[in-house]
């Protein structure tokens, strides 16, 4: 039985949400709410009223009055409201929220399966707003934590970890790490079975690294008394001991290849590691890596990195089971599921393009246009900005293309805010009228921001034009493309107020990076053109030491952002936002959708030690 104290802000929010409330039966009056049979059948009413809604209408009512009600207390009746939605059917924002709240009400009845099983759907799904972000993890850890789950609880306080401003909480957080390290350790001292034993060095390293990543970005975060207690880490798992890398030295993509293995070269110097390096040229041909892949199996390795062409890389997915662990330098459009063993890391201008419609939806903006360059590249993060913008439900008010060789770029602005229909109906009111009217040209105003893909002499011409054709308060969203990666405000000062995604190496810029700093005095070039390249190569190297083992689920923290292991191998990376000032990118360090909540990334170091030899050419070199 509904309550009458549920009912009526149920009714209000109903008639809120649906188009029209005139179809839906009276406010309900006091002795209607005290009569159970009317109760009933007024919620009976509301729920028909929705039931006749087309999708995704239909489950967004359905999930709202769901919601309405577990928050008045009804429970099971928000969980049989929440079992008619199917979530196949449900869009990217819908899935996301309909499954927090199962989770949400499996944990009210102490149900700890149940919860998990309600978050698997959303394992690898970019939540985008730091709120939703928090949740998720913190209901795995409880879930996790009441099934003593050592492991899982320990990935889900990593996750959460980027997610949690206050202090005090964050300690407590660490300090739960610590003894969930300290009793595997203890477990570890005891154990004999080798299966078992890599299975807990495993949990143990992930947790180590986490608190050497915290640390390593701060001394001051961790206090003395908490760094006591972390164990020795001689048993953590080590780096693999012979590294292959596979990367297209010579031919067109040598520059950026160079960039990565310049980058692979300092973390691994960084690390003083005993493992050995060797770097085989793929020439950018699949047939090349092909053969590079089965030398360096023949030479002894234990784990690839590369390589870097998605011609190369679909190639070598087509492996069922890799010999040894693969980390592939960019995204194969072949997979739907990676087989075991083979990871993919890319910087790619989609997935940066999906974070942006993420994070401009989260902010609470719903009528976006799209600029783009008039290329391939600008259609391919035109598409996925559409995608995923469509799944969230909204709709692109316009799509224009200009050319990224010119600089005057009124054309496809004026379309995308009407200016010209604007002018149009000024033409057509002085002839009706026959005299000469002043007149200033309106744009449209159902749009509430732009989206953006550049380069940034580009982005540099915009902004200034979008002012010029009066949109100087429409807000403008770009992917990291649009910023050259370091500082230099005398030419960006035309981009102030654009916010775009970008990787912590180059937004963290106010914190102390020794290897950052030491890179750019050994190739003092490399923040031109390839900046964010080197940062890969970085997280390459330092990944090879979690990817070894094969694992199915990974939180990293990265210099290309905070990165989780999808279900088909893809490190999903997750950028931070900035937003320009002063012709300075001023990090936010906010989640999409929450403007109060601070967030973390945490630069990484991998556990490897101890000087070794890099090997680039000789027996390691593939054949022509």
């Amino acid at each position: 039985m509904y309550s009458r104290d549920s009912l009526y802000p149920l009714f209000l929010l109903l008639c809120l949400a649906l188009t029209s409330c005139a179809t839906i039966s009276p406010q309900p009056t006091k002795s209607d709410t005290d009569n159970g049979s009317e109760t009933e059948s007024t919620i009976q009413t509301i729920l028909q009223q929705a039931q006749q809604r087309r999708s995704p209408a239909r489950e967004h009512y359905l999930l709202q009055i769901a919601s309405t009600l577990f928050y008045q207390g009804e429970r099971d009746q928000a969980a049989e409201i929440l079992n008619e939605i199917d979530r196949e059917m449900l869009e990217l924002g819908l899935l996301i929220r309909r499954q927090l709240l199962a989770a949400q009400i499996a944990e009210e009845v102490a149900l700890p399966q149940q919860v998990i099983e309600a978050l698997d759907p959303l394992l690898g799904i970019p939540l985008g707003e730091a709120t939703q972000a928090k949740h998720y993890y913190q209901l795995l850890i409880n879930a996790h934590q009441s099934l003593q789950h050592d492991q899982q609880e320990a990935e889900a306080r990593i996750g959460i970890m980027a997610y949690i401003s206050d202090e005090e909480a964050r300690l407590d957080n660490i300090q739960r790490l610590l003894d969930i390290a300290l009793s595997t350790d203890r477990q570890l001292t005891h154990e004999d079975d080798p299966l078992v034993r890599e299975h807990l060095q495993q949990r143990l390293a992930q947790i180590l690294g986490a608190l050497e990543n915290w640390r390593y970005r701060d001394n001051n975060y961790l206090e003395k008394s908490l760094l006591e207690g972390i164990p020795e880490t001689g048993n953590t798992i080590e780096m693999p001991q012979q590294i292959a890398v596979l990367l297209p030295l010579t031919g067109r993509y040598s520059q950026p290849a160079q960039a990565i293995r310049e980058g692979i070269l300092s973390a691994y110097y960084d690390e003083q590691s005993t493992s050995t390096l060797r770097f085989y040229d793929t020439q950018g041909k699949k047939e090349h890596a092909w053969s590079a892949y089965r030398q360096a199996i023949n030479e002894g390795a234990d784990f690839i990195i590369g390589p870097l062409t998605k011609e190369a890389v679909n190639h070598l997915a087509m492996v069922e089971m890799p010999q040894i662990p693969i980390l592939a330098l960019n995204h194969s459009n072949t997979l739907r599921m990676g087989p075991n063993g083979f990871y993919q890391l890319a910087l790619s201008p989609e997935d940066e393009a999906t974070q942006a419609a993420l994070h401009a939806w989260n902010s609470g903006l719903r009528n976006p246009i799209i600029l783009v360059p008039d290329n391939n590249w600008g259609e391919r993060i035109s598409l996925a900005f559409q995608e995923t913008w469509g799944q969230l439900g909204g709709e692109i008010r316009s799509n224009q293309r200009y050319k990224p060789k010119e600089s005057d770029f009124s054309k496809p602005i004026r379309a995308a805010f009407e200016l010209d229909l604007s002018d149009q109906r000024h033409r057509n009111l002085q002839r009706s009228l026959a005299t000469n009217i002043k007149f200033t040209p309106r744009r449209r105003q159902d749009v509430d921001f732009a989206f953006i893909a550049a380069q940034p002499r580009q982005a540099r011409l915009l902004r200034p034009q979008f002012k010029f054709h009066y949109a100087s308060d429409i807000p403008i969203y770009g992917t990291s493309h649009l910023y050259q990666g370091t500082p230099n405000p005398q030419q960006d000062r035309d981009m102030d107020g654009i916010t775009f995604g970008d990787i912590p190496w180059t937004l963290d810029t106010d914190k102390d990076k020794p290897l950052r700093k030491k890179i750019l005095s050994i190739w003092p070039n490399a923040g031109k053109r390839y900046w964010r390249l080197y940062a890969m190569g970085v997280d390459a190297y330092r990944l090879s030491a979690f990817l070894q083992a094969r694992p199915t689920r990974l939180n990293y923290y990265g210099e290309t952002g905070h990165m989780q292991l999808t279900h088909d191998g893809k490190l999903y990376r997750q950028l931070e936002w900035a937003k320009f000032y002063r012709g300075k990118p001023k990090n936010s360090n906010l989640k999409s959708g929450d403007k109060q909540n601070e967030t973390e990334f945490i630069p990484t170091r991998a556990s490897g030690r101890a000087a070794g030899t890099a090997l680039s050419g000789g027996t390691g070199a593939a054949a022509n």
